[in-house]
């Protein structure tokens, strides 16, 4: 498999409540399947990574903005 290909038969379902929180190291993969009921699904997601020497990827759905606002200043 591909670099960005994932066996589907390995995701292992996580079912959460509502309120809860998910965290997720940057190094999982991982997915949300299609929402199929009549009540929404809202999230809130908050994306925290090492500037130092990364690459963000430019395939990446989510990318940075200008001026891109630190958390903290080493």
């Amino acid at each position: 498999m591909g670099e960005d290909q994932f066996d589907e038969n390995a995701f292992i379902p996580a079912e959460v409540k509502a309120g809860d929180a998910v965290l997720i190291d940057g190094q999982v993969a991982h997915k949300s399947e299609q929402n199929k009921s009549s009540y929404t699904r809202q999230i809130c997601a908050f994306h925290i990574f090492e500037s130092h020497n990364s690459i963000y990827k430019k395939e990446n759905w989510l990318q940075l903005t200008e001026p891109f606002p630190l958390l903290y200043d080493e």
